[in-house]
């Protein structure tokens, strides 16, 4: 059978079916054998180190989580198969690693354990795929100061984030699994967290409540914002700032939202009718919010609960059942924020800088001065109107991750066919136009994006083949290779 291109230059290879046993069975067993090779000397640092944890209430919710595991997801199927790959059958998995603290040892063994089956076996991740990442404190849960940071930042970098991510994770199509938070959830529809608090009937529970120092300036009170404000470090994006795509805003998906319970003089203020509402409203109000099942149900949509970024471990029927709504003891969900925006990959490299920004969001909403927060969340709000003034790269590199916007970049530039040629220079190498869009190509070079230029300058040098290459996928970017 002939070898599919993809794996032409794989060290893997495909599994041979065993006489009279499940392919699902065979599969698992030989992936499982892998990892157990594969961490021998690779270990990181488990949050479980012991069976006596898990016979205690704050380490039993992680049972299934002291190694990896091998399972099935269903909704992961090959699409768009070349001829030569759908001669082949293909098994759907999902591949969990144990709960591990945020070191370099651990991510070192999930780097290494990826590698390891990326070494064996043809994989691949198709379109149906994702990537989710877990944040949270070890066994415990979240404090509650910090659950409120972490969702107010999240709530206003959603549409920043998105920009790291393809369309197909942002699109119509995968609403049901991460949603946006910030256009879709309860508190986007300008839904108080007493309201919540009276749905939920927790209304009393205030777990700590105290006053950040909030953001004095109004919507729309910051200058006029300036796109060479913000310079990233050590190496040149080759996406000029603005082009990058993120969310487009589904009024009639918005306007489909029920929440027959929330009192039409109470909603908060600024609300509109067919409209999110301003993020700066709704970072008060998480900040502010009582305890950790409101700020869970604002960060929900009514029906589909599990967002872009699932604060459902925190709510009402899972959040401290036992200690605070005297329920019965039960099997305790994991304490965590789930990620789960990103598009399925099998790169090691790309699964550990998801993973690293992940951690690094929340580590900076808890830790950073309240004023820096604030400079950080306007920032997001000018974008919102003027996309070229921040953009995700502004974002991690002010986060201090710069490798991660390195492995980033790669993604999104192989996501559309782009070779990158120097990434410190910025330069690279656009892909093919396909035959049938030849004559719109050339129709767009008559007629570029850009500004005519002013008279007198046809007459000026011509520019270098960097400069021509950047700028032509500058200019032709979201029109061509969308």
């Amino acid at each position: 059978m002939a070898t599919p291109r993809m794996f032409q230059l794989a060290k893997g290879k495909p599994i041979i079916p065993e006489p009279d046993k499940a392919t699902a069975t065979i599969v698992r067993r030989q992936v499982e054998e892998v990892i157990r090779m594969a961490l021998r000397g690779h270990e990181g640092d488990r949050v479980i180190t012991s069976s006596r944890e898990l016979t205690d209430e704050n380490g039993s919710h992680l049972i299934r989580y002291t190694d990896w595991r091998v399972g099935r997801d269903l909704s992961v199927q090959p699409t768009n198969l070349d001829p030569d790959m759908a001669l082949y059958d293909w098994q759907d998995l999902e591949i969990t690693s144990p709960a591990l603290f945020a070191t370099e040892k651990s991510f070192a063994e999930v780097h290494h354990v990826l590698t390891a089956i990326c070494n064996n076996f043809w994989v691949f991740a198709p379109e149906t795929a994702g990537l989710h990442i877990h944040y949270g404190r070890g066994k415990d849960w979240i404090p509650i100061h910090h659950l409120r940071r972490i969702a107010a930042f999240l709530f206003a970098a959603d549409p920043i984030l998105t920009q790291m991510h393809p369309p197909h994770r942002r699109g119509r199509e995968w609403r049901d699994y991460c949603l946006s938070n910030r256009h879709y959830s309860t508190l986007a529809y300008g839904i108080s967290s007493a309201q919540v608090g009276r749905h939920l009937e927790v209304g009393d529970l205030d777990e700590g409540h105290y006053k950040e120092d909030l953001v004095t300036s109004r919507p729309g009170s910051a200058t006029k914002p300036k796109p060479e404000k913000k310079k990233g470090p050590k190496f040149i994006p080759i996406f000029k700032p603005g082009t990058l795509e993120g969310y487009k805003f589904d009024k009639d998906f918005f306007n489909s939202g029920r929440y027959a319970w929330a009192e039409e003089g109470e909603f908060l203020p600024g609300r509109q009718v067919g409209k999110s509402l301003d993020i700066i409203t709704a970072v008060r109000e998480l900040l502010s919010a009582p305890s950790a099942p409101v700020i869970s149900t604002l960060m929900q949509h009514w029906r589909i609960t599990r967002c872009a970024y699932n604060f459902l471990a925190y709510d009402v029927e899972r959040y401290g059942a036992v200690q605070l709504y005297g329920a019965r003891l039960r099997a305790q969900p994991k304490r965590t924020i789930e990620f789960r925006q990103a598009t399925g990959t099998v790169n090691a490299d790309e699964v550990v800088a998801h993973a690293r920004i992940a951690v690094r969001l929340c580590e900076f909403a808890c830790e950073t001065d309240i004023n820096a927060l604030w400079i950080m969340i306007l920032d997001f709000v000018q974008a919102e109107k003027h996309p070229a003034w921040y953009d995700v790269f502004n974002l991690l590199f002010e986060l201090g991750l710069v490798d991660e916007a390195r492995v980033i970049q790669r993604q999104i530039a192989k996501q559309r066919g782009i070779e990158i040629i120097n990434e410190d220079l910025g330069t690279f190498k656009a892909p093919p136009v396909p035959p049938s869009r030849w004559s719109r190509f050339v129709s767009w070079l008559s007629n570029p994006l850009s500004s005519q230029p002013e008279p007198g300058q046809r007459d000026n040098p011509p520019e270098t083949n960097a400069e021509i290459s950047s700028n032509i996928a500058y200019r032709g970017m979201a029109r061509l290779y969308r």
